[in-house]
């Protein structure tokens, strides 16, 4: 959808932004699993999070490699 589309929707009143800040303080009282904790499968949380963080950033340098 375009900008410019958008903002006409938004004009006319058929789209809202009321639902937003409902929205953004849902979002931030998500919490982690505590410290210790197991996943569903089984798993070490912290270890299953640091993996991930380790493998988003490996991910990012092979980008700038053109890989």
């Amino acid at each position: 959808m375009s900008a410019e589309r958008m903002r006409l929707m938004l004009a006319d009143g058929r789209v809202t932004l009321d639902h937003l800040p409902k929205a953004v303080e849902a979002a931030c009282a998500v919490t982690r699993l505590p410290p210790g904790a197991k996943r569903a499968d089984g798993r070490n949380a912290d270890h299953a999070r640091e993996y991930q963080r380790a493998y988003k950033i490996k991910r990012k340098n092979r980008v700038g490699e053109g890989k």
